[in-house]
């Protein structure tokens, strides 16, 4: 069951790239391509803590009252994190696109501004992911995210053919 929700996982974080490629072609892939590259460096982030703090909230199951401290306390540190550094990248998208690529990928600056808020939810998104597993709730998870990962499809679909990359973000 976990490396099947991990699989959904993966498939989830490349679902806007397939459709994009499927629905308006290779540039519009390479644009989006280029924003999202800048967002992802920050989205190691909470995969860090993931690694680091999953045993400490293993251990702490036993322990519910820990066990809500613990995933409050990395919630509230996440959401902090996301929003300075999320927060300076909206920012300064536009400067930061420039300084990386040439004029060809200058609309990316958008797809930095919009990936830059969904990335917020994924960071917060971190502790709930590990509290499912510290209490077992793993097949849960893995039926929301299929559900998700369905509605998603549907939604990025739409959104690309009315919105195009920006749709997608």
């Amino acid at each position: 069951v976990f490396s099947l929700s991990q699989s959904f996982d993966y498939v989830f974080s490349r679902l806007d790239i397939f459709l994009i490629q499927f629905a308006l072609g290779p540039l519009s892939v390479g644009i989006y391509a280029a924003g999202q590259r800048v967002v992802s460096l920050f989205q190691l982030i909470p995969s860090s803590f993931h690694v680091v703090e999953l045993p400490e909230f293993h251990r702490a199951s036993k322990n519910p009252p820990l066990l809500m401290g613990k995933f409050r306390s990395l919630r509230r540190l996440l959401f902090e994190l996301a929003f300075l550094f999320f927060g300076l990248l909206i920012l300064n998208a536009h400067y930061v696109v420039a300084t990386l690529f040439n004029d060809q990928y200058k609309n990316a600056s958008r797809i930095v501004v919009l990936l830059s808020l969904s990335s917020i939810l994924l960071f917060v998104n971190y502790p709930y992911y590990m509290l499912a597993e510290a209490i077992n709730k793993i097949r849960e998870r893995l039926f929301a995210r299929i559900y998700t990962f369905v509605i998603t499809i549907a939604l990025v679909f739409v959104l690309l053919k009315y919105f195009g990359i920006n749709g997608a973000a």
